[in-house]
């Protein structure tokens, strides 16, 4: 047997009894154990996370710019995705502006914070999600990753009000690719 086996056996107790049976409270050690161990397990081969989205004006490189007085009550986050090749971001908002229309940038780092990340520039990849009638939408975003690219972060865009203060929303972290 092996002495790693041998030893978790040891230290959890886990012993047939004579007829062969495990005891139930011996079984549900052993299943937090393993569970434990695979929920906490590094996983290099990690491709994806969860990612909420604040009311922050930021730079094209994720620095916050001073406060700027944008509005919007929506709930939005994002699932980001990426391998070798690509990025990409599953958008959702709940609570939004019904029937509303929202341009979304996916937006790879480093860049500079004094350049632009505008659809159609460098290491940007642009998309839109409409909201039905409850205020609700969900979209994705995938573009090809770029060569030097450490990381990404999602904005999304609103319609002005009738005064003309925008809604934004920026991811609160870059998500780093592992």
């Amino acid at each position: 047997m092996d002495n790693r086996f041998s030893r978790v056996v040891v230290a959890l107790d886990i012993r047939h009894r004579h007829d062969g049976v495990m005891s139930w409270s011996r079984v549900c050690r052993a299943a937090v154990v393993v569970a434990t161990a695979l929920a906490f397990a590094p996983n290099a081969a990690a491709s994806e996370a969860f990612v909420p989205l604040s009311l922050r004006y930021r730079a094209c490189d994720h620095t916050q710019l001073g406060y700027l007085g944008g509005r919007g009550a929506a709930s939005v986050h994002a699932l980001m995705s990426w391998d070798a090749a690509t990025v990409s971001a599953d958008v959702e908002i709940a609570v939004g502006k019904p029937d509303t229309v929202y341009q979304l940038r996916l937006i790879q780092v480093p860049r500079p914070a004094v350049g632009t990340c505008n659809p159609g520039d460098p290491a940007t990849v642009a998309g839109t999600l409409r909201t039905d009638g409850n205020g609700t939408g969900a979209a994705s975003v995938q573009g090809t990753r770029s060569p030097g690219a450490t990381g990404f972060w999602v904005w999304v865009d609103g319609p002005r009000d009738v005064s003309g203060v925008p809604e934004f929303y920026t991811s609160d972290y870059v998500t780093r690719f592992g």
